[in-house]
Order: C-alpha cells, then structure tokens, then sequence
C-alpha cells in the first residue's frame, strides 16, 4: 500500500505551479546551498545514479568516491542538475527555486577546486 495521498499530489502541483512565479528572494546561489547540493548529488552518484555529463569524453579520473565530487561539480557548472531549493521567507512561508534558475557568482571560487 502506498503512502500517496491527494493532499500530496496538491502540494506538489502547488510547489510546481510556484516555480514560474517571480521570487521575492535574490536568485543567488549561497554557499550553504552549494554545498548541500554538491554533497547531496554526490551521495546520489555514489549510490550508482547516472551522471548526467559525459564522463567519457572528459577528464574525471574515478578512483574512489571522493572523485564523484568532481562529476558533481561539472554537473552544477553545466546546469544539469535537476534540485529545487526550498528558502525559508521571513513570513514563514517557503519559496522553491531551481538550481539552474540560481546565478552562481557568489559561489565560483568553490567551482575550481
């Protein structure tokens, strides 16, 4: 039996219908949200997800699953990264952004590592 409810199916369709809304937060990638993403795509990738860059044509080198942080990191400068971040507002109310819509200047030291 599964766990599936009407009210779930709303809240996503809620969550997706937001998306396309304009956001009251700045479209800006912070640090904290680089690296849950990072450390959550690699967990993902570690547990054998598929990478969605080519890791035959490039140079990744996959000795150990600390190198999976590098597919990771490509994944996220080539915006193929499918996540949605969920920001608290001050009013207690969230607000669901994608990844690829977030400008990454504030974070692109941490890109070249």
């Amino acid at each position: 039996m599964n766990n599936y409810t009407k009210e779930s199916f709303d809240d996503c369709n809620k969550i997706l219908s937001s998306l396309d809304k304009p956001k009251i937060s700045k479209l800006i990638m912070t640090k904290y949200e680089f690296h849950r993403i990072i450390s959550e795509r690699t967990t993902q990738l570690s547990l054998g997800a598929i990478p969605f860059v080519d890791i035959n044509t490039t140079d990744f080198n996959i000795k150990s699953n600390m190198d999976l942080t590098k597919i990771a990191l490509e994944e996220l400068k080539q915006n193929k990264i499918p996540f949605l971040i969920k920001r608290p507002l001050p009013n207690n109310k969230y607000e669901y952004v994608r990844v690829k819509d977030l400008n990454l200047s504030a974070v692109k030291y941490m890109l070249d590592l």
